[in-house]
């Protein structure tokens, strides 16, 4: 009348490492490794517009320009350094005699 139920004994996985949702996923996946997958039909090439092409080129050249001329700007900044260290008036050699 007052006792306890008895909880059920727990069943204990035959291999525990393959008993898991994972292992379960991985096995899946490999199972369907040797298997080929039906090839997806080819869809019909589109045609792209003429000034897609354009736009695309036009993108490539102002990036390649910008590039140039921080490049060029920061010579010009290096220049400006080593001028600044660079004596202004040649030394005046004595002549030999």
């Amino acid at each position: 009348m007052f006792s306890v139920p008895k909880p059920a004994p727990e069943q204990t996985p035959n291999n525990p490492f393959l008993d898991n949702p994972f292992a379960k996923a991985f096995q899946e996946m490999m199972g369907n490794l040797g298997k080929t997958a039906a090839p997806d039909p080819q869809p019909a090439p589109r045609e792209e517009e003429p000034g897609a092409a354009e736009s695309y080129m036009g993108m490539l050249n102002a990036m390649f320009d910008s590039g140039l001329e921080v490049q060029k700007s920061y010579q010009k900044s290096m220049e400006a350094i080593f001028e600044t260290y660079r004596p202004q008036t040649p030394p005046v050699s004595k002549p030999k005699a």
